[in-house]
């Protein structure tokens, strides 16, 4: 597994800004190899998301220490993707419809269970079938808010 995490937390609330706060702190998590699939258990999925959330809280804890933000994660076409936005936003950065999860188990599986569909496999489809699969496009997203006060994170999920 190869995670892709910047070092700092780019923090600057501001009405408009809240697509800035998310793609500067966009980091994702990619299995290099099928291999790193086949050994990925929800366990080690877990305890490695547990350490990216003690990470960002800690940053969060020691740099903007009367903040909170909105840590959420979602899979995104091979890749478990996530971020940070100010929670005083009171929304995420999507502009699909999202399902919040409360479980971690839904991005797992999908990670998990994601074919790679070859060029040749692929079906032409219609400028109307394709409008209609963005109309119905859901994402569904895993979401917690990390406070301005230390915590180590240890969900049940």
């Amino acid at each position: 597994m190869k995670i892709f995490s910047p070092e700092r937390i780019f923090y600057n609330y501001s009405e408009n800004d809240i697509n800035l706060e998310a793609v500067k702190n966009l980091s994702y998590i990619i299995a290099e190899e099928d291999e790193d699939l086949k050994l990925l258990t929800f366990q080690k999925f877990k305890n490695l998301f547990y350490k990216i959330v003690d990470k960002k809280a800690s940053i969060i804890f020691k740099d903007f220490q009367n903040k909170s933000m909105f840590f959420y994660s979602w899979f995104d076409t091979s890749k478990i993707s996530f971020s940070l936005v100010s929670s005083v936003y009171k929304r995420l950065p999507f502009e699909t419809e999202i399902i919040l999860q409360s479980n971690l188990r839904c991005i797992f599986d999908d990670f998990i269970n994601f074919q790679v569909i070859s060029f040749n496999d692929m079906q032409e489809i219609t400028y109307e079938e394709s409008l209609h699969e963005e109309e119905s496009h859901q994402v569904q997203v895993f979401a917690i808010e990390l406070p301005a006060k230390k915590v180590l994170f240890r969900f049940d999920y």
